[in-house]
């Protein structure tokens, strides 16, 4: 199983968005942040196939004129709607990539696409995220199997232990920028 990754950066430190944190970033930086987060769920980790750079232009609309990296993964089946997808834009490209991410998001979340997804996903897909790593923008929306929480719990549980999820994937990826200073 292969990641998929486009860089073509040697080592260099690079100035993220204004306001960011510079640190070093090397070849393949979103495909670092996104290794550290499968470690971090070992085999409970919910996105099982890669997302190639095809589906990352048709579906969010970020062409790879847009990035220096990314490294994404998805489901393989329509019932699971875990995705982690984080991106190292050019920095020319930074606010353009984290606007569409933004408003993918929104759009996804909102009341009249969410009639679309499976009832079990609602949760997941309200507790999905935009952060800004480094430089790189993530989306993330994770959770794993939640249909028991779902039966048992209802919506308001899947949602919370979504949230943590997320919360789990982010933490990784800020201590891997952390200990690049």
């Amino acid at each position: 199983e292969e990641d998929v990754v486009v860089d073509e950066n040697t080592d260099e430190n690079t100035d993220g968005a204004e306001g960011q944190v510079e640190y070093p970033v090397s070849s393949g930086f979103a495909k670092e942040l996104r290794d550290a987060v499968v470690a971090a769920f070992g085999e409970n980790y919910p996105a099982p196939m890669e997302m190639p750079a095809d589906h990352l232009e048709g579906m969010f609309g970020i062409s790879p004129d847009m990035y220096e990296s990314y490294a994404g993964d998805m489901p393989m089946i329509m019932t699971n709607v875990d995705t982690l997808l984080v991106i190292q834009p050019k920095a020319d490209r930074f606010e353009e990539v984290k606007t569409i991410l933004e408003t993918y998001l929104a759009n996804k979340t909102a009341d009249d696409s969410l009639r679309f997804e499976y009832p079990f996903n609602i949760g997941k897909v309200s507790a999905a995220r935009v952060d800004v790593i480094g430089d790189c923008v993530v989306y993330t929306q994770l959770g794993g199997d939640i249909f028991g929480i779902y039966e048992t719990e209802g919506d308001g549980a899947v949602m919370e232990a979504c949230q943590e999820a997320n919360q789990t994937a982010v933490d990784t990826m800020l201590a891997v920028v952390e200990q690049a200073k």
